[in-house]
């Protein structure tokens, strides 16, 4: 990982995981989200690809549904308190390195 993706991280760690369980968890999926995700989910489903490339996990709604429908999923976000396959912004990684 690039100096920058350590510095992003450093910031999202200072405001400590209150903050992630305020923005993705409570209040964050409302009805018109929810709507959101459905309409997501079918779009990628209807493309039938290879694999997905997920920037941002949010709460892993998509994550977690697409997973379990037997994609190839790879999830990538800055924040590693949210789990995802690769920490880090997504324009400082390499692409060989989202597919490993």
């Amino acid at each position: 990982m690039n100096m920058l993706n350590e510095d992003v991280n450093e910031i999202v760690l200072s405001k400590g995981k209150n903050l992630l369980q305020k923005y993705y968890f409570n209040n964050y999926v409302d009805f018109d989200r929810f709507i959101s995700y459905f309409y997501q989910i079918d779009s990628i489903l209807k493309l039938n690809p290879k694999s997905v490339l997920e920037v941002g996990v949010g709460n892993k709604t998509e994550y977690n549904y697409l997973k379990q429908s037997g994609l190839n999923l790879v999830s990538c976000d800055f924040n590693r308190n949210l789990n995802p396959d690769k920490v880090g912004a997504i324009r400082y990684l390499l692409f060989e390195e989202l597919q490993a």
